[in-house]
Parts: structure tokens; C-alpha cells; sequence
């Protein structure tokens, strides 16, 4: 099925395959590999001023604790803060990442998620879709727009601890 389908009718269809064609046709042997080729190549077009990195390019001690881990993964990237998505309450114990000095924010993104004219206009806003639909929508510029008010408007009433 031609990738165009669900989206022709947007009208940043071609600047958004720019992006994400050139890693989905890469031929990585590893999904890990495309992973990382498509983030970087996101996070390019968004403007994000980021640098990834791979826990398993990070000297690690072994723990089956998932909360124990990310307190390593803080330590080593030097972080104090971690944003925590709402999936990870059912596990994510606090008071060991507190007793480590690492503040949680939950992130909260359902409840704000921004909204945009989706290429299906007579559905009702579908959130939670690929960021290929928001891009196609409203261009990556637009996007990155998007996101820095949202996040920028969240960041100041989001209090370490406190859902939102």
C-alpha cells in the first residue's frame, strides 16, 4: 500500500516524506538502527536541541528494578529531573528516585494535547496519532511551533510530584 494514501489530501504530505523517507528506505538490518535514524531525523525537523543516547552504550550495573534503572540512566547523563509519562505510575516508585535527588514531573499529555486539522475533517479530533499526521497537517515548522507553546505553557505550572 503506497504510504501517499491517508495522507494525500494534506498539504505538507511531501515536506514530511522528506524526513522519514530517507530512513525508512535505508535498509537498516536493525530495527534499533531505524529507531534511531528516524528520531534523530525528527528531532532535526522539529529544531530540538537534544543529543541521544543509548543505554547500552551507557556503563550500566544489571538490576531487574525498572525505577533502579532510570536512577543510573539519570545519574549518568547528569540529569536531576525526569519526566515521567502516565504509563509508568503502575511501576515508577518516586520515593526511590527522591532518595537519589531526582524529581518526577508527570507528563501529563493527553489532557493538552495539542489539536490540528486532521486530514479526515468530518471525524471528531483523534489525538495520540503519529507525529506524521500532525507533520503532514501543518508542516514540521508548524509542529515544532506546536510543541514549544504546549510544552513551554506546561512546563510553567508542572510541579515535581504533581500530575497534570
Amino acid at each position: 500500500m503506497d504510504k501517499r494514501l491517508a495522507y494525500a489530501r494534506t498539504p505538507y504530505l511531501e515536506e514530511t516524506l522528506q524526513v522519514i523517507a530517507p530512513p525508512l528506505s535505508a535498509g537498516h538490518r536493525w530495527l534499533v538502527d531505524l529507531n534511531v535514524d528516524l528520531v534523530t531525523q525528527l528531532a532535526v525537523a522539529l529544531g530540538a536541541r537534544t543529543t541521544l543516547r543509548l543505554t547500552s552504550e551507557m556503563p550500566l550495573a544489571g538490576t531487574a528494578d525498572k525505577t533502579e534503572r532510570l536512577v543510573q540512566i539519570c545519574a549518568h547523563a547528569g540529569e536531576q529531573q525526569l519526566w515521567a509519562g502516565s504509563g509508568t505510575r503502575q511501576y515508577l516508585d518516586t520515593s526511590v528516585l527522591a532518595r537519589s535527588d531526582i524529581a518526577v514531573i508527570w507528563n501529563e499529555f493527553a489532557a493538552r494535547h495539542p489539536q490540528y486539522a486532521q486530514a479526515w475533517p468530518r471525524q471528531d479530533f483523534q489525538p495520540g496519532l503519529s507525529v506524521v499526521d500532525a507533520a503532514c497537517a501543518v508542516g514540521w515548522a508548524g509542529l515544532a511551533v506546536m510543541l514549544r507553546a504546549a510544552f513551554t505553557a506546561y512546563r510553567s505550572t508542572a510541579l515535581p510530584g504533581e500530575p497534570r
